[in-house]
């Protein structure tokens, strides 16, 4: 972490711990919506098809809000570590814009690159899209 300034560390901080407040935001918000009671007629298949998406779009969103919070929780914590905004595969320093862009990043570009061609290849390998 010694590549990034004392001002730079602080903007990528107050940038995470702003993420990490909008995002719980939204999750709350999702949560709101997915505990309000939906009344449907219990012979309308359509409307049960249709709640039964929502349900599982609700679902995903959580997982999802749930994994970012989870990332940016890392990311705090590699700063108060001390690792953040280094390669987790090379030990390299990641540049400052890259970290400006994805301030959860783990990974330096060629790293990163890496790491999706593994998850690609292993994709294809069992057939998963």
């Amino acid at each position: 972490m010694e590549h990034l300034s004392q001002a730079q560390r602080e903007q990528l901080r107050q940038q995470l711990e702003g993420r990490r407040e909008s995002v719980r935001a939204e999750r709350r918000a999702e949560l709101k919506s997915v505990g309000r009671p939906q009344v449907a007629d219990v012979g309308d298949t359509q409307d049960a098809a249709s709640g039964e998406e929502s349900r599982q779009r609700s679902a995903a969103l959580l997982a999802k809000y749930d994994r970012t919070l989870g990332e940016i929780d890392g990311a705090l914590q590699r700063m108060e570590d001390g690792t953040f905004g280094v390669c987790e595969e090379t030990d390299e320093p990641i540049p400052y814009g890259r970290l400006r862009v994805h301030p959860t990043t783990r990974h330096c570009v060629a790293a990163q690159e890496l790491v999706e061609r593994s998850v690609a290849s292993d994709e294809e390998d069992t057939g998963a899209y």
